[in-house]
């Protein structure tokens, strides 16, 4: 177990138990990587405060969840790992009394399959990514999704489940480009409030199991929600340099911000820009996913854009908005002070020198 024990890892082990491999609480910046698990209950599991984890290229055989995170947890990154077996590959949910929603965290190509409840279930998340995963023979649901906002799903592979994606109680999701054939139902929506999104809006949809048709794709459930584009499973090509990312944020003043974008792309270099002005240049290694985090200051709504460029000549963009607003104390605190004293307050459009970049390469056999 990892208690208050920030910056530790277990790395390229072979972990069994009859209870769980990996405990983490109360942590920031671990590491489980390229570890073998076995275990009757949960194969790593995050509880209360706990962020900018990493827990990749791990195989996990549980009786129960695969990898958990129950409490206040942000900035995770769950990525390349198999799982198979027990009720949920990967769960992550808002606990009750915990303060915030599960934010900013990253669920990319992970491999789930045989699991009894759902391949990937999410409860309370906000701005997370959902990119590339491979669920399959699932004897409930591929994704589900309970009371989760603002979330981006896409280029997923969700095949012969009971339900490909069950989304119930949230907004402002979006899914699109995502493989669901061969399930009982490929998607249901029970949404009744808030409206989801199940293309882009420009001409990329899902592929469906009845894909071929022509016309639009009825979502079935509650909702009526309705695919507009839907996509042959040849249109889903991800040979071409593709790039998905964190949606748009409205966050508040203090703290970390983590911005994600998976690509799947051959190598090259890319290049970070903040408003137009380069952050960061490197060597691209192919497919994989780039991680920015950085300290949240006065930050003038601003575009983060991610370019890549291939040695093929291809390139691919992506821009995140990132707008922060005072908290409510702070705000008011700023009324004051401005009526008594006429104190002009200037944003600025910068980010903090400790800035962080992680990057990882993976390409799919």
């Amino acid at each position: 177990m990892f208690y208050n024990s920030s910056g530790s890892a277990l790395y390229n082990d072979i972990v069994e138990s009859v209870y769980l491999c990996v405990q983490i609480w109360d942590s920031i910046d671990c590491n489980v990587s390229f570890n073998t698990m076995t275990s009757d209950n949960d194969g790593v599991e995050f509880w209360d405060d706990s962020a900018h984890c990493t827990v990749t290229h791990n195989h996990i055989d549980s009786q129960d969840v695969g990898i958990s995170m129950r409490g206040n947890a942000h900035s995770h990154v769950i990525a390349f790992n198999e799982i198979q077996g027990g009720e949920i590959g990967i769960l992550a949910e808002l606990t009750a009394g915990s303060p915030d929603a599960i934010r900013t965290c990253s669920f990319l190509e992970n491999t789930i399959r045989h699991t009894s409840e759902s391949g990937i279930t999410s409860y309370g998340c906000q701005y997370c990514v959902f990119a590339g995963n491979i669920i399959i023979d699932c004897a409930g649901n591929g994704i589900t999704f309970y009371g989760t906002d603002l979330c981006l799903v896409r280029y997923n592979e969700i095949r012969n489940n009971e339900v490909g994606i069950y989304h119930e109680s949230g907004f402002d999701n979006a899914f699109y480009g995502n493989l669901l054939h061969n399930n009982d139902w490929d998607a249901i929506d029970h949404e009744t409030e808030f409206d989801n999104f199940w293309d882009d809006g420009a001409g990329i949809g899902n592929c469906w199991t009845d894909s071929g048709f022509e016309g639009t794709h009825n979502i079935d459930g509650w909702a009526n929600n309705v695919d507009q584009f839907p996509l042959l499973r040849e249109d889903r090509n991800l040979d071409r340099p593709t790039i998905a990312s964190t949606p748009d944020i409205l966050t508040e003043l203090g703290g970390r911000l983590t911005l994600v974008w998976v690509a799947w792309s051959g190598p090259g270099t890319y290049s970070l820009l903040l408003d137009g002005s380069e952050l960061e240049t490197d060597y691209w290694g192919g497919s994989g996913a780039l991680i920015y985090e950085f300290e949240i200051g006065p930050l003038r709504p601003s575009n983060f854009t991610f370019v890549l460029y291939e040695v093929t000549g291809a390139t691919a963009t992506d821009t995140v908005l990132v707008s922060v607003i005072f908290p409510p104390q702070f705000a008011q605190l700023m009324i004051y002070s401005m009526v008594g004293l006429m104190i002009a307050v200037v944003v600025i459009s910068e980010v903090s020198r400790d800035a962080r970049f992680k990057r990882f390469w993976h390409r799919r056999k």
